[in-house]
């Protein structure tokens, strides 16, 4: 019996000793390696959305601060564009010859909003006006209203159906210098700021916003996927609504304020980002929010950085589908 007492003692120790390890370990995976992702749900596989599986008129339907549904998934957070380079992007997949509709975007009468239009990328800002002047037609600025005014840049080239493309739309506050377009001129990429939209990875296109930057939105503080505003939301590019159906899938949706420049898009468009998000070229606290869309079953999605998370109405159950040939991680927190 003494002899077993003392086995007994020393696996006790062993086994408080290998617990003490596993959790050094947690700590300095999850702690000591740079800008953590707050990740609160885990993933199940490679998945995407299909925003063209959901006909009831409201695809991507959600509700959002307890209030009443509307179109897209949506992430509450409060926080400023006001002064702030952007970055916006995500793989997008049409799965028709003709295409429009919202892909990520916080918007209504200003803002910020990566979209669709005839399959034609296009990415765009709006800010309060401040002149009557502004009647130039897209790509360039409209003038909306009084207290609107919209810049878009057009991408160069329209999407192939059922291809996975990258698209990131980029509000850029420094002067640099990329192949000459139409309406990529100099003067433009001159402009502090001024609109890139880079396809694949590669630049595409540039454009102005009059030197502007976006401003925050005026009645609510939420992040939306699969549409282009909530209600009240004018349409962008004149024709493009919050009830525009979607006919694409989205993965790895990403806002940003910051603009990211084409080696860091090019860094991390292939894979997820990790739990340290300096691995390419950025700070978490840049990352306002994230969407993996690798939850693959169910009403839930995780905003990987943390701020919120998006309830998909019982339509958008049946959305999930096989992602893109990216890279996954490995839950680290």
């Amino acid at each position: 019996m003494k002899r077993y007492a003392q086995v007994k003692n020393r696996l006790s120790i062993l086994l408080a000793v290998a617990i003490l390890m596993v959790v050094g370990i947690f700590v300095l995976v999850s702690c000591g390696v740079g800008p953590q992702l707050k990740v609160t749900d885990p993933e199940t596989g490679q998945f995407a959305l299909d925003f063209s599986l959901t006909n009831n008129g409201l695809r991507g339907a959600v509700l959002t601060e307890n209030t009443n549904i509307v179109t897209g998934i949506h992430a509450a957070k409060t926080y400023s564009l006001t002064d702030k380079e952007l970055t916006l992007e995500a793989w997008v997949k049409s799965k028709s010859t003709s295409t429009s509709g919202g892909i990520i975007g916080r918007m209504d009468s200003r803002g910020a909003a990566l979209f669709i239009k005839g399959s034609v990328p296009k990415f765009g800002v709006r800010y309060k006006s401040v002149t009557s002047s502004v009647t130039s037609t897209p790509p360039g600025c409209t003038r909306l209203s009084a207290s609107s005014t919209e810049c878009i840049v057009p991408g160069t080239a329209t999407l192939v159906q059922n291809v996975w493309t990258h698209i990131a739309g980029v509000l850029v506050n420094e002067v640099h210098s990329h192949a000459v377009t139409s309406n990529c001129t100099t003067a433009v990429m001159a402009q502090t700021p001024h609109l890139d939209i880079y396809i694949d990875g590669s630049f595409n296109n540039c454009s102005t916003t009059l030197s502007k930057f976006a401003e925050n939105t005026s009645v609510s503080q939420v992040v939306t996927v699969g549409t282009i505003g909530e209600s009240g939301t004018p349409p962008m590019d004149t024709t493009v609504l919050i009830s525009t159906p979607l006919d694409a899938v989205i993965d790895e949706a990403r806002f940003w304020t910051t603009a990211r420049t084409v080696s860091e898009i090019n860094a991390c468009m292939n894979r997820e980002l990790s739990n340290d998000t300096s691995t390419c070229g950025g700070d978490s606290a840049d990352l306002l929010n994230y969407f993996r869309f690798n939850e693959g079953s169910g009403n839930g999605v995780v905003d990987w950085a943390g701020f919120g998370a998006g309830e998909l109405s019982s339509n958008m159950s049946s959305g999930w589908v096989a992602g893109p040939n990216i890279t996954l991680y490995p839950l680290l927190d």
